[in-house]
């Protein structure tokens, strides 16, 4: 299921169900979340904590709380930022000068500042 918001510079979501049992969302650009993270039974996780967490991302992405760039040219980098009503993830992954450049020719890309716009109901004029 792929939503898409009324503006470009508002981040799409991709909801994909798997027959883990579990889901993907692809957020974004570049983002991929997998719920649950794990399945391995130390982990514990379930049903309840992958919808708690899902409803998070969802309203950290629709409020406009997600970053993500490519930084670098000889060494880039990839950055995201999530910034929920109390909680935080970022994290940085090095990627090859390929990669990069395969990423930044995708479909889907970030405003130029890399923060993504809350979510609005008004087309832009």
């Amino acid at each position: 299921m792929r939503i898409t918001p009324a503006r470009t510079d508002q981040a799409p979501l991709t909801i994909t169900f798997t027959s883990f049992p579990g889901l993907y969302l692809d957020v974004g650009a570049w983002q991929h979340i997998a719920l649950p993270s794990c399945g391995c039974d130390a982990c514990d996780e379930d049903a309840e904590s992958a919808l708690r967490e899902m409803a998070e991302y969802k309203e950290a992405l629709t409020a406009g709380q997600l970053s993500e760039r490519i930084t670098g040219n000889l060494r880039p980098v990839l950055e995201h930022s999530w910034e929920g009503n109390g909680w935080g993830r970022s994290g940085k992954s090095s990627l090859s000068r390929e990669k990069a450049s395969e990423l930044r020719a995708g479909p889907v890309q970030p405003p130029e500042d890399g923060r993504w716009m809350p979510w609005s109901t008004t087309l832009p004029s």
